[in-house]
C-alpha cells in the first residue's frame, strides 16, 4: 500500500500485512512521527499526530590530529649493540660452518660445492 507523509508528502511503498490501526509511522525525510490508520473517506487525522521537528544542527569542533611523536634520535648504543650482535652472530655461524663442514656435508651433500668454491675441501 502506498503510505504519504501528513507533514512533506512523502511517500512510501509498505507491504499491507505490515499495517495496521495504530502502528507508529515516522517519515525519513523529515522525521515526521504519525499513526497509521485505515484510509476511508472522511479519515480525520489521529488527535495525538503530532509532527517532531528534527533537532538543531550543532557546530561540531574540526577533528584535530593529536601531535606526531618525536623522531627518535638516530644511533645511541641501541644501534651500535644492534650491529655488534648482527656481526658476531654471523661469524659463529661461520665458524660452525668451517669447524664443522664435514657434519654439514653429510647432511646437506649440496653444500660440497660451497666448501670446494671457497678451498675448504
Amino acid at each position: 500500500m502506498e503510505v504519504t507523509c501528513p507533514a512533506c508528502a512523502a511517500g512510501y511503498a509498505v507491504p499491507d500485512a505490515l499495517l495496521r490501526p495504530g502502528r507508529r509511522m515516522v517519515c525519513h525525510v523529515c522525521n515526521a512521527e504519525w499513526r497509521w490508520q485505515e484510509p476511508g473517506p472522511l479519515a480525520a487525522p489521529l488527535p495525538d499526530m503530532a509532527v517532531v521537528a528534527p533537532p538543531p544542527l550543532v557546530a561540531v569542533p574540526p577533528l584535530v590530529a593529536p601531535p606526531a611523536p618525536a623522531p627518535r634520535a638516530s644511533g645511541g648504543w641501541a644501534l651500535v649493540a644492534g650491529w655488534v650482535g648482527s656481526l658476531a652472530l654471523l661469524v659463529a655461524a661461520g665458524a660452525a660452518a668451517v669447524v664443522y663442514r664435514e657434519a654439514v656435508r653429510q647432511a646437506w651433500p649440496a653444500a660440497g660445492w660451497l666448501y670446494r668454491a671457497i678451498g675448504l675441501e
